[in-house]
């Protein structure tokens, strides 16, 4: 016998499956909740570990460089070879940075530099001593010249092909003699010319200007001594007061010589220079000035590593900033 349900009892249980589902409306949403919320901080702490990493690869990267030109520095005057030189300071460098502690976790890099990788050149080297031959006889410095075959060219190109240039300083010793000495560097890959023209005045002061692809300036006067000296931002010193951009304008690749010009049978302008670059030097150099090999762009693997992120790259340095 079936006992009919009565419009209470129908309420009742109306009111009991309503609550029910309540209650599993308010679990899934609170459950949906929770994960949106683990989510969001999975991809947050994800977020804060990439942007640690890529702070901590810039900070590392902008040492090395700031490393590597100091090292460039210390041997330019052939005190030292730069590659092993580079790579015992890279060395010392990386066990100090081996194990990094942030406020969430402890990260471990490693730096090495990579011989195999890196971009090999020359550094070319003129001395004081370069005050032989054709070219500088009586004169207390060398010329920016070159003796070849037992002649003297007045505008040599030093280097052929450059793609890089990662040191060039050049010290101008002496003004010159005779009539309107006048020594420029010049930079030319066959459609484009940039040109740093130095003027010697009557009194002995040096006027300097720069020529490039977008016109004439005057970068300002200097009494011998003074140098040039290119910086880690691809800027060229003149003097410790000015600047320009070398090469500005002229695409790789490119010669990099002087030009030499004087009248009255006296010398153009007198120093001493070094450049160390990835393109050739010229096949007119004898003993002087010198040529080293040398690495121009070291290679180097930076290894980072933290419970959320590995990061594993070589990189090459670029000391000078100039292509």
């Amino acid at each position: 016998m079936v006992t009919p349900i009565d419009a209470d009892d129908r309420g009742q249980l109306l009111l009991v499956g309503s609550v029910a589902i309540a209650l599993v409306i308010v679990g899934v949403v609170v459950m949906v909740n929770g994960m949106m919320f683990d989510d969001s901080i999975g991809a947050r702490d994800n977020d804060d570990a990439l942007a640690d990493a890529e702070r901590t690869i810039g900070m590392i990267e902008s040492d090395l460089n700031a490393l590597a030109r100091e090292v460039r520095m210390d041997t330019r005057d052939g005190s030292g070879d730069f590659a092993p030189a580079l790579r015992r300071n890279i060395s010392l460098y990386s066990r100090h940075h081996t194990n990094l502690t942030f406020d969430n976790g402890i990260v471990y890099t490693n730096v090495t530099f990579d011989g195999a990788e890196s971009i090999n050149g020359t550094t070319i080297w003129q001395t004081q001593s370069t005050n032989q031959g054709a070219c500088d006889r009586s004169t207390p410095y060398p010329r920016f010249t070159l003796e070849t075959g037992g002649s003297c060219e007045a505008n040599p190109t030093i280097v052929e092909d450059a793609d890089a240039v990662t040191d060039f300083q050049l010290t101008v010793e002496n003004p010159g003699t005779g009539a309107s000495p006048e020594t420029s560097i010049v930079v030319d890959n066959g459609a484009e010319t940039w040109r740093l023209r130095m003027d010697t005045q009557p009194n002995g002061s040096v006027v300097v200007h720069e020529e490039s692809p977008g016109g004439t300036s005057r970068v300002g006067v200097f009494d011998p001594s003074f140098d040039l000296e290119l910086q880690d931002s691809g800027r060229l010193t003149v003097g410790g007061s000015e600047s320009v951009v070398f090469a500005e304008g002229v695409d790789p690749q490119y010669d990099i010589g002087f030009e030499n010009t004087v009248s009255g049978g006296g010398t153009a302008l007198t120093g001493t220079y070094t450049i160390s670059t990835d393109g050739d030097p010229s096949a007119g150099i004898g003993s002087q000035p010198e040529t080293l090999n040398t690495v121009v762009s070291p290679a180097i693997e930076i290894y980072y590593q933290r419970q959320e992120v590995t990061y594993d790259r070589t990189i090459l340095l670029n000391e000078s900033g100039v292509r």
